[in-house]
């Protein structure tokens, strides 16, 4: 089940927003200590990026990074996060869920908007 999410959230990332260039890629390692500094340091971008990266190799990575850019105010790393946090059983995750995904809809990422109605509506 969270394989399938994360497959779905990594391809709703790269259909929704081709123009970023965010797609599964290869990085150094100098690259990738490069953009976890920048991230920690509140880059909406480098956060996307590295969450990404780790998109199909560390599910748990993949969380923790689109938990940070989803800090850091980026609408598509608010978007992955709340889809992470839906598909769990526990209540307080819905909850997150629900306000990660109006944070994306906030940052006028559409798909977010249809999943709110969603999950507000089941």
């Amino acid at each position: 089940m969270t394989r399938m999410i994360l497959t779905l959230v990594l391809f709703a990332s790269c259909v929704v927003f081709p123009a970023t260039g965010m797609t599964q890629e290869s990085l150094s390692l100098q690259d990738r200590v490069r953009l976890e500094n920048e991230a920690l340091r509140g880059s909406e971008a480098a956060a996307r990026r590295i969450a990404l990266y780790h998109g199909t190799r560390n599910d748990k990575l993949f969380e923790y990074w689109s938990w940070i850019g989803a800090e850091n105010g980026d609408g598509i790393s608010q978007f992955n996060y709340a889809s992470m946090l839906r598909g769990k059983s526990d209540a307080y995750s819905k909850i997150r869920a629900i306000y990660w995904m109006e944070k994306a809809a906030q940052n006028n990422v559409e798909l977010a908007r249809d999943e709110l109605e969603k999950m507000r509506n089941p």
